[in-house]
């Protein structure tokens, strides 16, 4: 198999193609393309129409989100996207987009694979008898942090320690570490290493 970065400087090319693999919440996987082909021993069926926000590039130094989101139209003819909505749903569906270059006649990856986006898919936004738009952000978006972490709130969002045994778990969170409902909080007063 040939390394689709001395691929892409041949002459004669064979057909670029984006290969879409969708990771259901039930386990299930999708798997489209703009053709039909076979990649890995997977088949990905000729699903999807059009594509958009989706950008092949690196980031520049101004850029601090590339790529973040991008949305695909697939076909939804035989009712397959609608059928998958009403059973498990979109939201929260892992996508993976490989990009390669295939021969069309036998169907059949002539590149190795290279994987261009990981992202999380959000609820469907348009579907009808015969199309389904998706949209998908990028798994490691800036747009899916939470800042602050913590909220600004009238009042104190850990539960403060009320005993010895909670101001000891306070201490270092004790079993569950920072996940202690007393760690955030830290009062430890009277306890060795306390605060």
């Amino acid at each position: 198999m040939n390394i689709i970065h001395t691929k892409k400087r041949e002459e004669v090319l064979d057909t670029p193609i984006l290969l879409f693999d969708c990771t259901l919440a039930d386990g299930s996987v999708e798997r489209w393309s703009s053709h039909r082909v076979k990649a890995e021993g997977d088949e990905y069926e000729a699903r999807l129409l059009s594509h958009g926000d989706f950008h092949l590039g690196l980031a520049g130094e101004e850029s601090l989100d590339s790529g973040s989101r991008f949305h695909l139209e697939l076909s939804n003819v035989d009712g397959r996207i609608s059928q998958i909505d009403q059973a498990s749903g979109w939201n929260g569906a892992r996508l993976r987009v490989r990009f390669g270059f295939f021969d069309l006649e036998s169907g059949q990856a002539v590149s190795e694979l290279k994987a261009v986006f990981v992202g999380l898919a959000n609820p469907v936004e348009e579907l009808s008898e015969a199309t389904a738009r998706l949209s998908f952000v990028n798994r490691l978006s800036v747009l899916r942090a939470s800042v602050p972490e913590l909220r600004i709130q009238h009042r104190c969002p850990w539960r403060f320690p009320a005993t010895e045994a909670e101001r000891l778990e306070a201490v270092d969170g004790g079993t569950r570490g920072r996940y202690s409902p007393f760690h955030g909080c830290g009062y430890s007063a009277g306890v060795e290493g306390g605060a």
